[in-house]
C-alpha cells in the first residue's frame, strides 16, 4: 500500500512538474515574442525621432520612413486615392488614418498607406504606428513635392512596387480605400478627373510584384463579374462589395492587428475581415434598417481568383443559349424583375446580383438544357465566394454582381474588359434590346 502511495505520489510530482516546465517554456516564448514586439516597437520610434522634421496636423513628418530589417507575416499596403468628395468636404481621410491606428504595426505586420487628398500636392506615404487617440495622428510620413494623379496607373504602380520591396514579408495585402466605378474601374482623382481603367488596374499590381495574396477593394461596387475576371491573376483571394461602401468604409482597420495575428491563411484572413466589417455605421443616404441606423457597407464578399475562370466559362455557355433562346420577352421580365443595388440604377450601371438573376431565369424559361445550365453555371459561382455578408435592405445580393444595361456594355469602357473580350454576355444583353 506504501509503495503504490509512493509511486502515485511520484507520477503526480512528476506530471505537476511536467506542467510547470511547460508553463514556464510558454512563458519564455511568450516573453520572447512581447520582448520582439517591444524592440521593433522601439527601433521604429528611434528612427521616427532620429528623422523628424516637424509635428503637423497629418502626423509626424520625417526625412525618410522607419524599416523593419524583419521579414515580417505580413505587410498590408493601403492606397487611399481620396482626391475626390471623400478627401475635401466629406473629410473622411484623417479617421482612416486613425483607425489604422488602432492597431498599428507590429513584429507581425507592416501597415503603410499612400493618401491623396483634395489638397494641391498633399500626396502623402506613411508607416502606420500603433495609437489610441482617435483625434490625433501620430504616425510618421513623407510628403511628396509635386501633385500627383490617384487616377494614373502608374502611381499605383509605383506605391506597390515600392512598399512591397521596402516592407518584405510572408503575405501581400493591398487594399484599395476609394470610390469604385463596377466595370469603369477604380480610383477616382477629381483634381484629374480620371479613374483607373479595369484594365490599367490589373496592369499596375502585374507590373509590379506580379501578385498579391489578398486584394481588399474597399469601395463600391467592385464585387463584379467583370472585375473579378479582370484581376484573377493578380491575387489569389479578393474581397470587395457589390454595393455601397459609405463614408469611412468596411472598418475592418480597427481590428487588423488581431486579424492578422490569429490567422495564417489568406481565406481565414479574409473571412475575418469580413466578419470585422462594419454594417451598422451610419451615412445619409441608406435606408433605415430597424435599429434606425445606415450601414457602412451593404454588401461585402471574398472570393477565389482560381475559380473564376470556371464560373465564367459556365456563364458564357449560358449567354449563348439565352441568345438562341426564342422568348426573349421572357428573358427580359426575368432581368427586369431584378433588384437594383442601392447606388445603383439603369442610368448609373444596371448591376444586379448573379444569384438573383439566375434563380429568377430558371423560374420563367421552361428549356430544359437552359435550366441544366443555369444549375452549371450557380455551382460554379458556388466554389468561387468563400463569404458574403449583406445588410438586410440587401438580402438579395449574394456576393458577386454582373452588368445588365444595355447602355453600359455596349459603351468602350466595358468593351475594353477582359471580360467583354472573353464572354458572349455583352452580346446576349444587346440582342434582348
Amino acid at each position: 500500500m506504501k509503495k503504490t502511495l509512493l509511486l502515485s505520489f511520484c507520477l503526480l510530482f512528476t506530471f505537476s512538474c511536467s506542467n510547470q516546465i511547460t508553463d514556464l517554456e510558454n512563458s519564455i516564448d511568450n516573453l520572447s515574442v512581447q520582448s520582439t514586439t517591444l524592440s521593433t516597437e522601439s527601433t521604429i520610434l528611434e528612427q521616427i525621432n532620429q528623422n523628424k522634421i516637424e509635428e503637423t496636423e497629418w502626423g509626424i513628418k520625417v526625412s525618410k520612413l522607419p524599416v523593419s530589417k524583419n521579414n515580417k507575416k505580413v505587410t498590408f499596403l493601403s492606397y487611399l486615392a481620396f482626391d475626390n468628395d471623400k478627401g475635401s468636404y466629406r473629410d473622411e481621410l484623417k479617421p482612416v488614418i486613425n483607425f489604422h491606428e488602432i492597431s498599428g504595426s507590429n513584429s507581425n505586420l507592416n501597415i503603410v498607406l499612400q493618401t491623396d487628398s483634395a489638397e494641391n500636392r498633399d500626396m502623402k506615404r506613411y508607416y502606420i504606428v500603433k495609437d489610441n487617440d482617435q483625434n490625433l495622428i501620430n504616425s510618421a510620413y513623407t510628403q511628396f513635392k509635386n501633385e500627383r494623379n490617384s487616377a494614373n496607373y502608374r502611381v499605383l504602380q509605383a506605391f506597390i512596387n515600392w512598399g512591397f520591396s521596402t516592407y518584405p514579408s510572408n503575405i501581400k495585402i493591398l487594399d484599395i480605400n476609394t470610390h469604385g466605378g463596377a466595370y469603369l474601374g477604380i480610383a477616382t482623382d477629381d483634381g484629374a478627373g480620371k479613374i483607373i481603367s479595369l484594365p490599367n488596374f490589373g496592369k499596375a499590381i502585374r507590373e509590379s510584384v506580379g501578385k498579391v495574396d489578398l486584394l481588399n477593394l474597399d469601395a463600391c461596387l467592385m464585387a463584379t463579374t467583370e472585375a473579378a475576371f479582370e484581376l484573377k491573376d493578380v491575387a489569389d483571394v479578393i474581397i470587395g462589395s457589390e454595393d455601397s461602401t459609405l463614408s469611412t468604409g468596411m472598418l475592418y482597420n480597427k481590428e487588423l492587428a488581431n486579424i492578422i495575428n490569429r490567422n495564417n491563411d489568406v481565406d481565414d484572413i479574409a473571412r475575418d475581415i469580413l466578419l470585422s466589417s462594419d454594417r451598422k455605421g451610419v451615412d445619409f443616404r441608406a435606408r433605415l434598417n430597424r435599429k434606425g441606423k445606415y450601414p457602412n457597407v451593404f454588401t461585402i464578399s471574398a472570393f477565389r481568383t482560381s475559380k473564376i475562370s470556371d464560373y465564367v466559362k459556365e456563364l458564357d455557355k449560358l449567354s449563348i443559349m439565352l441568345m438562341n433562346y426564342p422568348n426573349k420577352k421572357a428573358i427580359k421580365v426575368a432581368l427586369n424583375g431584378t433588384h437594383p443595388l442601392h447606388v445603383d440604377s439603369d442610368s448609373l450601371g444596371g448591376q444586379r446580383d448573379v444569384y438573383e438573376i439566375l434563380s429568377r431565369l430558371n423560374t420563367i424559361i421552361d428549356d430544359k438544357n437552359i435550366k441544366e445550365q443555369i444549375i452549371k453555371t450557380r455551382n460554379a459561382l458556388n466554389k468561387v465566394i468563400i463569404l458574403s455578408r449583406n445588410h438586410n435592405t440587401e438580402k438579395h445580393a449574394q456576393g458577386m454582381a454582373i452588368n445588365i444595361s444595355p447602355i453600359s456594355v455596349g459603351s468602350n469602357e466595358y468593351k475594353n474588359t477582359l471580360f467583354a473580350k472573353n464572354t458572349k454576355w455583352d452580346e446576349f444583353i444587346l440582342s434582348l434590346n
